[in-house]
């Protein structure tokens, strides 16, 4: 269980809680909620509070997520500087 949709499903239906229960519970639209299971998108702030109310132990899994994304991304950034210096085109050399 490593992602946050994993580990909101995980811990809901831990506590019993069917789907559309939980989403109205936590006043978040069902269609949303599902959404954040499924890990199409992520909870915004206010969702992400509400969520946390009821289970504090996934925020450990929110910065998890949020420290691989900012890994990603950086690594990301470096792998494209790399490619944009390989193509650069060759500056003139100066003569002596």
């Amino acid at each position: 269980m490593s992602t946050f949709s994993e580990k909101l499903k995980y811990l809901r239906e831990k506590d019993g809680f069917p789907i559309e229960d939980f989403a109205k519970e936590i006043e978040v639209d069902l269609q949303k909620y599902i959404e954040y299971e499924n890990g199409v998108t992520h909870p915004c702030c206010d969702d992400l509070q509400k969520i946390k109310s009821y289970f504090p132990s996934i925020e450990d899994i929110v910065a998890r997520e949020d420290e691989l994304n900012n890994e990603y991304k950086k690594r990301k950034a470096d792998r494209l500087k790399a490619i944009s210096e390989m193509h650069k085109p060759n500056e003139p050399q100066q003569k002596k």
